[in-house]
Formats: structure tokens, C-alpha cells, sequence
């Protein structure tokens, strides 16, 4: 014992500026099925993590959850109006609030209606409108204005040229339409990307079978604030299905999209794809690493002033087994900067990334393993080398667990703390347990009987000193022994 908080405490110590560079993965949800859509800063420091939670009854809601920039639930909301209800995207409105968009069940016949919902920096719903005609009418991705409106694309089935139409939509501040554009040709085609040049110009990107020369390509256009079209390309190869699902300006205004390339010759392997293009169109570098053997894509794509590319989406080649999330770090020439994958023998996919003002960035997504319910919000906070704190449990628990029984798993939120801690136990027995909480230094310093009603039990510390205190939990049978709790 005296070895192993030796060891803690040294690794605190040393790994204390780790903290201070906010570095966390965390999990985040519901009874049912959650998934991960993005996280955006909070109106007074930390994060709202916004993503979908699916019940029993197979109905999706909005649930937005408060985190704290240590990855701790400050506190969660479901947005639900009665029907099926789902988030694509999310923009941040400084010190205002949130646009989410998405779409909404309307009925057997006309399918689906694009949804907007205009929140506060809480995430209580202001206003909320949905767009669409006589079928399916879906949205995907949003930014938002100078005068307080929104901008947001998507797909429209609704008197489509073809099979369906890209489309774009611009509102006013309290969500009615100024303008809609409709861009495709006799197939299909869908805008998934938007994203703001510094000129008062758009970018939008997607896949279309309407044009170009494989079966489906990169789709893209650039327009005005007024809808005006300044161009549109449609780049691909014949043996290869492109989609791109994520579009930024580059710091020279040209773009950066970001998706995924089929290989239709070869056992339909995906493989991301990343492609440079100037302000007009005209192709610079792209990067396709079609010799991996597995699947892997992009989901999201950014530059950083000071020419850094952030990508994130999964990958089957590296990491843990099964899907993975990665994230890179690149160049401008989109030499490689920093990679990581995270993820273990499950799945864990990424959706989203943004970068974050200390350096790093935050990567939001989904596993089906490393939370308490069928899958979880994902959510992992990286600094500027795509570190994380590996110390930190998917509760935000400093933890190093110690069992002779490795089914049963001990996790500690908040943490950390100032009033209480909840624990929970991966089983949800009722247990009889005592809890001996320690100083860095071996000092016992509380013992006292502990019981869990279904896997969860309140352990009181506003009376403890602020400072670093090892958890000890002694089962009839099994002792756990936790690192770090942190007392405020």
C-alpha cells in the first residue's frame, strides 16, 4: 500500500500541469442508446456537449449536457417535443446561446422536416421552427451570423430536380427563412459541410451522382451572404465513391474538405480522404492512404491560424480493435504533425473535433464500451501534442483501480469534488462495503460503512481538507483501491 501512494503521489505531482491544460476523457449518458454530435465552449468556461439519446421506446431526443473544463458534469438536458427529434449540428453563439439543427419526425407520408432550435447558454429552448415541403427535408450542418441569424445546409427531397437536391437556407434571428437555394442535377446530391470565409462568403460541400465522373463525388460550392452561387465543382475518380462530410476555409480562403474515398474495385475498403483546394476550386494536394488494409473516414475537419489541420473520425487500422477514434495533427502540406487513436476491443467513433483556446482541442463522438449504457457520448479533450490524462476515467475520476475481481469496476463523479462524490459499481448488486480514504502520505484519515443500492452509493466530503485522498473500498471478498480522489 505505502508503495503504490508513493507512486501516486509522485505521479500527481509531476502530472500536475497536465491538469492545467485540461486534458480529459469522459462519457456521458442516459438509459438507452447515446451518441455524441459535438461539444461547444460555455458561456462561462468548460463545454456543452450536445449529442442524441434514443429509449426504449425508439424515440430520439436532444440531450445536451453542462461539463466543467475538467470533463465533470455540471448538469444534463433533454430537449424533446413529443416526437423523434435529431441533432446534426451545433453552433455557438458567444455569451448567447446555441443554434442546433437537425430534423423531426412529421408523419408516414412526409417523412422528415429539417428542425432548427435556437436555445440559451443553458440550453433552455427559445424558439424552435422546422423547414420543409411535401417529403423528406434534412439538415446537417449550421453557422451562425453576425445578425444573429443562421445559415445551414442539407438535403431536400421536396421538389427536387432529381432524386434529391443539396440546399441551403438562411434565416433571420428568430428563424424565419430569407432565402433557400436548391443545387443538383437528375440524381442525388447533399450538402453535409458549411463553413464562413472571412469575406462574407460560404462554402459548402457534400456528394453528388448528378456530375463528375464516378458513380459519387465530391460535391462543392461557394456562395454569397444574398444566395448567390459563385461556383460549383464536382471532383472524383471513376473507381472511387467520394463524400466529403466536413468543409473548412483554409488560412488562405481556399478549403479543406474532409471525408471518406471507396474503393469500388477493391473489396469496397473506405479510406479517408483529405483535399486542398484554392478559393476557386482549382485542386493543390490531397491525401488518400489507399495501401490500409481496413475502413477508416473523416467526420470533421479544421485549420487554426497558425496553419495547424485538425482531423477526426475513426479508423480500423491502429488502436484497440474494431472502430477507433482518430485524431491528427498536420502541416499546411498536410505533412503529419501528431496522431492518435483511442479506443480499446469495441467501438469508438468520432463525429466531431473543434480546437480549443489552450492549444489542444476537444473530440466529440460515441463507444459502446466505455460508458454505463448501451453507448455513450464520447467526449476527450487532447492538448497540443494529442495528449490526453490517461489517469482519467470515463467519469472524470483520477483513477488507477487495484481488484482481485476484474469484473466489478469502481468509478468516482465529480471529481473533482466539493460537497460529495457518487460512486458507482459496473454491477448493480446491493453491497455492504466499508470506505477508507487515505492522505497521499498513508494517513488514514475516514473509515466508514458504506452501502450500494444498485451499484451507486454518496460518499459525503465537504468536510474534508481540499486536497489529493486515495479511496480504499474493502467488499467481503475484494478490495478496490482508487488514486486521486480531489477534494476542492
Amino acid at each position: 500500500m505505502k508503495s503504490l501512494l508513493t507512486l501516486l503521489a509522485i505521479c500527481y505531482f509531476s502530472l500536475h500541469p497536465l491538469f492545467s491544460q485540461e486534458t480529459f476523457k469522459a462519457t456521458y449518458g442516459v438509459p438507452g442508446f447515446n451518441y455524441g454530435v459535438a461539444s461547444r465552449p460555455a458561456a462561462n468556461g468548460g463545454y456543452m456537449v450536445f449529442g442524441n439519446r434514443t429509449g426504449v421506446n425508439g424515440n430520439s431526443d436532444i440531450y445536451c449536457v453542462r461539463i466543467d473544463s475538467l470533463g465533470a458534469m455540471v448538469y444534463d438536458k433533454i430537449i424533446d417535443f413529443g416526437y423523434l427529434e435529431v441533432a446534426t449540428d451545433v453552433c455557438y453563439i458567444k455569451d448567447q446561446g446555441y443554434g442546433i439543427i437537425g430534423y423531426t419526425y412529421v408523419s408516414s407520408d412526409k417523412g422528415y422536416d429539417m428542425l432548427l432550435i435556437r436555445t440559451d447558454t443553458a440550453c433552455n429552448v427559445l424558439w424552435s421552427k422546422s423547414y420543409g415541403g411535401n417529403d423528406w427535408d434534412m439538415a446537417y450542418s449550421i453557422i451562425s451570423l453576425a445578425d444573429s441569424g443562421f445559415i445551414f445546409c442539407g438535403e431536400t427531397y421536396s421538389n427536387s430536380a432529381g432524386q434529391n437536391d443539396a440546399f441551403i437556407c438562411r434565416t433571420n434571428s428568430i428563424g424565419d427563412t430569407i432565402w433557400t437555394r436548391k443545387l443538383g442535377g437528375s440524381g442525388s446530391d447533399v450538402f453535409y459541410s458549411l463553413d464562413s470565409t472571412n469575406n462574407n462568403n460560404y462554402y459548402a460541400a457534400g456528394s453528388s451522382n448528378s456530375f463528375g465522373a464516378g458513380d459519387l463525388n465530391l460535391y462543392f460550392a461557394k456562395f454569397t451572404m444574398d444566395g448567390d452561387t459563385l461556383w460549383t465543382r464536382s471532383m472524383g475518380d471513376p473507381e472511387l465513391n467520394e463524400i466529403a462530410y466536413s468543409v473548412c476555409t483554409s488560412v488562405d480562403q481556399g478549403v479543406i474538405l474532409g471525408g471518406v474515398a471507396t474503393d469500388t474495385l477493391a473489396n469496397s475498403i473506405s479510406h479517408h480522404y483529405l483535399i486542398k483546394l484554392d478559393s476557386i476550386g482549382n485542386y493543390l494536394w490531397h491525401e488518400w492512404p489507399f495501401w490500409l488494409a481496413k475502413n477508416d473516414e473523416i467526420q470533421s475537419v479544421h485549420q487554426r491560424k497558425d496553419s495547424t489541420i485538425v482531423y477526426a473520425g475513426y479508423t480500423e487500422n491502429f488502436g484497440g480493435g474494431g472502430k477507433d477514434i482518430m485524431v491528427y495533427y498536420l502541416n499546411d502540406d498536410h505533412s503529419l504533425k501528431y496522431g492518435a487513436t483511442i479506443g480499446d476491443l469495441y467501438t469508438e467513433t468520432s463525429n466531431d473535433v473543434m480546437f480549443t483556446p489552450d492549444g489542444g482541442c476537444i473530440v466529440t463522438g460515441s463507444t459502446n464500451h466505455d460508458g454505463l449504457y448501451t453507448s455513450d457520448i464520447y467526449v476527450i479533450k487532447l492538448d497540443s501534442v494529442l495528449y490526453y490524462n490517461t489517469l482519467t476515467s470515463h467519469y472524470t475520476g483520477i483513477e488507477e483501480s487495484k481488484s482481485n475481481d476484474a469484473a466489478i469496476q469502481l468509478h468516482i463523479a465529480p471529481n473533482p469534488a466539493e460537497n460529495y462524490v457518487t460512486l458507482s459499481l459496473s454491477t448493480f448488486e446491493n453491497l455492504h462495503t466499508l470506505c477508507n480514504l487515505y492522505s497521499l502520505q498513508g494517513t488514514l484519515v475516514y473509515s466508514k460503512p458504506l452501502m450500494f443500492n444498485e451499484g451507486k452509493a454518496t460518499l459525503p466530503v465537504s468536510e474534508l481538507v481540499p486536497s489529493a485522498y486515495i479511496i480504499s473500498i474493502q467488499f467481503p471478498n475484494m478490495l478496490i483501491e482508487k488514486s486521486l480522489l480531489i477534494k476542492k
